[in-house]
């Protein structure tokens, strides 16, 4: 067919029913409507041909994504589980992939073939703990119903996570990493402040806090920058508050006035603190001085209390309160500012009593009443005895894995050594507290022992409460293990908790009573109810003062459970005195403060600290021993009575102070 005769592309796809007039004849529409026939089947198959390979090329492509779906998610997991390695966070990893491959709720199930190849070194963790995984990422989903959780990029709420759960080096290597790409982000530099604040580090905290401050000069960073800035001076070797004017040698009234710095005192608590305080102050009466008290700058005010007077009569003894009026917030102040106040007002009470010695108490951190003793003592030339009852430089943290290993524990460490040595006199209130201030350097003449005594004449020997045994539940015990004190974490109770469970599978029908309220009050509780105790243990919480003693009458065997940690070992507490006193045997954790109260198999017995067995197996042998019970309980009394009273404590005043107000200061000693 000639080329002009073919159809043109405008009518390619016509209907063929239409005849072109290509001459009009019949047989020239026939050839028309045939070749359109064909050119039509031609394009359908064409189209066919490409419907075909573009369905292939489809097919090809979803495969593609899928397997960018799949490798983009296992390069998240590789990044996921380099995160968790660095954080040291592997519990969290384990349980969440576990959750995913058993299909929990919120978590898509992951193929086996899957978890086999790339989650078997992960290793799964029970449920409850899988509780704490936090994280609800973005996940990519593939067209076959699998996915993985994406982690969420560490934040600062990481960084507090990990601090919360006391991980302080790991929150402080990933938020130094963090600042490294974000240095202006102020909620990174929050959390390495506290960070380092929980961990001890206040050169570090301090540095965080001045960074936030150049970002923002918020009135609430310049507090804080301030407030940091003044515990960092208060700590440092130079520092101490003074008076003004010129050294002077104040002449004393009277040589049997003695002025006392302690951080609080009665009729507002009933602690071992003040009953201590309360107890010196009789004795001291008893030696023939005239003791008065200045209270810390802020008390009572500071803890709540809104009406008390200004100078206060408390059993005979004249309290002093040092207070700057409520717009004074002493929990804002600067400490060195504090002390620098306090220093300056406590000045006036001495200038104004003129005493002829001046006894500083532990303060609420320790040594900050002996810096202002020592203060006063340069100002008035007053001789300064230093009463250390803790070692609070142990203790500023419950984390007893922190506690000592900071810069903030060194720095505590070496103030109070500062003030031993610069007071006149050291007094401690057990022997082994004695040896570890020797320890440091101090010398031995110069520290005395004035020990915790008891008033035996409340404290005595007396039938059970039969009331208090039916509300508590203890009524027909075989016998009743007790303890009296705060619930602390260094207390230790949570083995006597697990002493009372041993002793029960053993077939002894024992009960508990724990007297006191504190942090490990309700872990305790859910520990009875864990061992399947809880009806056999009875929290009382708090009791009023008055009431301890029918509390103790209800005790067979008193415990102190206290855990290895230093202050533990060294600090000797008031309550075995009580209960001595009561006419209880006692039994304690084998520690040096507490060992020297027993003296083990004369005034008491011993077992290894922490260990539940141990003391369930000392428990058991002292009820089987109806002798040894008596025994026991019977020296105790009776060292009590000779060695642990106001009247023992007025003997040991009298000489101690006589001596220094004599100019001798080397009278040190142990205790008996």
């Amino acid at each position: 067919m000639p080329a002009s005769d073919a159809p043109s592309s405008d009518n390619s796809l016509a209907d063929p029913s239409e005849p072109h007039d290509k001459g009009g004849t019949a047989q020239q529409a026939a050839m028309i409507a045939a070749e359109n026939a064909a050119l039509r089947r031609g394009y359908l198959e064409d189209f066919a041909r490409a419907e075909a390979t573009f369905s292939r090329m489809a097919d090809e492509v979803d495969t593609a994504r899928r397997e960018a779906v799949r490798a983009t998610n296992e390069m998240r997991l590789a990044k996921w589980k380099l995160q968790s390695f660095r954080r040291r966070r592997w519990w969290r990893i384990g349980g969440a992939l576990s959750g995913a491959r058993k299909g929990w709720p919120g978590l898509v199930r992951v193929p086996s073939d899957l978890w086999g190849a790339v989650f078997d070194r992960v290793p799964p963790l029970p449920r409850p703990q899988a509780k704490k995984y936090r994280g609800r990422p973005t996940i990519l989903r593939g067209d076959d119903g699998w996915s993985l959780p994406e982690p969420r990029v560490p934040n600062e709420r990481t960084v507090r996570g990990l601090v919360d759960e006391g991980h302080y080096d790991e929150a402080v290597l990933l938020v130094d990493e963090l600042l490294a790409e974000r240095p202006n982000d102020g909620g990174l530099l929050r959390e390495k402040r506290h960070a380092h604040l929980r961990r001890g580090d206040l050169e570090e905290a301090f540095d965080a806090t001045a960074a936030l401050r150049l970002l923002s000069d918020t009135s609430s960073h310049r507090q804080a920058e301030r407030n940091l800035w003044g515990r960092l001076r208060e700590l440092s070797p130079l520092y101490g508050p003074e008076v003004p004017g010129e050294p002077e040698v104040l002449e004393p009234k009277s040589k049997s006035v003695v002025m006392h710095l302690l951080k609080e005192s009665a009729p507002y608590f009933e602690r071992g603190y003040t009953m201590r305080s309360q107890a010196m102050l009789q004795a001291q009466r008893q030696a023939g001085y005239e003791p008065f008290v200045v209270t810390s700058l802020g008390f009572p005010r500071r803890d709540g209390f809104e009406e008390f007077d200004p100078i206060e009569m408390v059993d005979g003894i004249e309290m002093v309160r040092l207070d700057a009026g409520p717009g004074y917030d002493v929990r804002t102040i600067p400490w060195d500012v504090y002390l620098q106040d306090y220093a300056f007002m406590a000045a006036r009470a001495l200038a104004h009593r003129a005493p002829a010695l001046l006894h500083a108490g532990s303060g609420y951190r320790g040594f900050d009443s002996a810096l202002v003793g020592i203060a006063l003592k340069r100002r008035f030339g007053v001789p300064l005895v230093y009463d250390v009852r803790s070692f609070l430089e142990h203790t500023w943290t419950d984390d007893m894995d922190v506690a000592e290993s900071s810069s903030h524990y060194r720095a505590r460490y070496a103030t109070e050594v500062r003030c031993m040595h610069e007071a006149d006199f050291v007094l401690t209130i057990g022997n082994a507290m004695r040896d570890d201030l020797i320890a440091r350097g101090i010398p031995e003449t110069k520290i005395g022992v004035v020990p915790n005594v008891v008033d035996t004449s409340v404290f005595s020997p007396r039938p059970p409460d039969s009331a208090l045994l039916e509300a508590y539940g203890l009524a027909g015990r075989e016998a009743v293990l007790g303890y009296v004190s705060n619930l602390g974490s260094r207390e230790g109770i949570d083995v006597l908790v697990a002493a009372i469970a041993v002793l029960r599978e053993q077939g002894l029908d024992v009960g508990g009573l724990i007297v006191g309220d504190g942090p490990e009050r309700s872990s305790l509780e859910l520990l009875a109810q864990d061992l399947g105790i809880a009806d056999a243990i009875t929290f009382t919480g708090q009791v009023p003062h008055e009431d301890v003693v029918a509390h103790y009458s209800l005790i067979d065997v008193f415990v102190v459970p206290r855990k290895d940690d230093f202050a533990a070992r060294l600090v000797t507490p008031l309550k075995p005195f009580e209960a001595m006193a009561m006419g209880l045997p006692v039994v304690v954790s084998a520690l040096p403060g507490l060992l020297e109260i027993v003296q083990p198999d004369d005034r008491g017995l011993a077992f290894p600290p922490g260990d539940s067995s141990a003391l369930a197996n000392t428990v058991g042998r002292l009820l089987a021993d109806s002798d040894l019970r008596e025994r026991l309980a019977t020296n105790g009394r009776e060292w009590v009575e000779a060695e642990r009273t106001v009247e023992a404590n007025s003997r040991r005043y009298h000489a101690i102070y006589d001596a220094i107000l004599g100019g001798r200061y080397d009278v040190g000693g142990p205790a008996s």
